[in-house]
C-alpha cells in the first residue's frame, strides 16, 4: 500500500494524524498543520463543547498565570459534580 504524501508530510513535522476505524474501515480522521491557527480555534471550540457535553461547567479563570510559548496565558478551571451514589 502506498503512503499518502500528506500523511507523510504531517508526520515528518512531528504533528499528529489521528484515524477512527470501524472493523478496519476508516470512518474519520483529523490532523494538525502548522499555519494560520485555524485548527487551534476549531479544536478549542470542540473541546469546550465536549467538556459541556460530558457534564463539565466552567467555574473560573485565572488571568495570565501561565507562561507558554513566550507569552502569558489564562488558565481555566472546569468542574463536574460527581453522583453521590457512585463509588
Amino acid at each position: 500500500m502506498r503512503r499518502n504524501p500528506r500523511i507523510a508530510d504531517v508526520q515528518a513535522r512531528g504533528l499528529p494524524w489521528l484515524v477512527a476505524e470501524d472493523a478496519g474501515r476508516v470512518i474519520g480522521y483529523a490532523y494538525a498543520a502548522a499555519g494560520r491557527g485555524l485548527g487551534r480555534r476549531l479544536y478549542g471550540a470542540l473541546l469546550e463543547w465536549l467538556h459541556e457535553a460530558l457534564g463539565f461547567a466552567p467555574i473560573g479563570t485565572f488571568r495570565e498565570v501561565g507562561w507558554k510559548l513566550g507569552r502569558w496565558v489564562d488558565v481555566g478551571y472546569w468542574q463536574r459534580v460527581l453522583d453521590a451514589g457512585v463509588a
